[in-house]
């Protein structure tokens, strides 16, 4: 494995003109190509620090601040080796157009942790997975072989929107039910814009015209 493809990309304009887009690959990172001719062309990508399974993720900006907003699946090495790959859905913003990222918090997690220090660059794969016919049967090193949580849950690919003075997440959530039956429904979470960086607005009232689109639980 000398390459990998970038896939399902996601865009912002930073800057009039100047657009950045993170991309998904196998190598443990979210990678980044930069455009400052309005998308005509692309930076050769190259990596940012952030820790990622290879599952696409959201960039956004932040009205009102201007910062930049990414939800991705977070996931270190280890964990990817014991199988539990789309895991953690994580947020992070960064206040300097995506030099550094800061204020990481999880929308959904079986994981511990907010932010995982990623490893070096190179393909992970869970233990055991035969990439091809002819290679030989994998002798599994017994630590990454872990029994599946109760609250297991696989959530990716992301669609997230601001409205006013909160975030909407949507994500797929797919898990085993009590039969054993694998499900793959959409989650949606909604958390106040001060929950990105770190705090709660216990005042915030119910938003009715986010109920009356989203009657969820009614």
């Amino acid at each position: 494995m000398s390459w990998s493809m970038t896939a399902e990309p996601t865009a912002v304009e930073v800057e009039p003109g100047k657009i950045l887009m993170y991309v998904r690959t196998n190598w443990g990172r979210l990678f980044k190509s930069w455009s400052f001719d309005n998308g005509e062309t692309w930076s050769a990508p190259t990596p940012t620090p952030l820790a990622s399974s290879g599952a696409p993720a959201q960039l956004r900006k932040i009205p009102g601040t201007g910062d930049l907003l990414v939800v991705w699946t977070q996931v270190g090495e280890e964990e990817m080796r014991k199988g539990l790959i789309r895991a953690r859905l994580s947020t992070a913003v960064s206040r300097t157009n995506g030099a550094m990222w800061e204020f990481y918090q999880n929308v959904e997690s079986i994981l511990e942790g907010t932010r995982v220090e990623p490893g070096p660059i190179g393909f992970s794969r869970p233990e055991g997975m035969v990439t091809g016919p002819t290679e030989p049967a994998p002798v599994r090193d017994p630590k990454y072989l872990v029994d599946l949580p109760p609250d297991y849950c696989r959530c990716s690919y992301p669609s997230a929107f601001v409205h006013k003075d909160r975030l909407l997440v949507g994500h797929t959530n797919a898990h085993y039910t009590e039969e054993d039956q694998y499900r793959m429904p959409g989650r949606l979470i909604v958390v106040p814009i001060k929950w990105l960086y770190g705090g709660l607005d216990k005042n915030m009232k119910p938003n009715e015209a986010l109920r009356k689109q989203f009657p969820i639980g009614q």
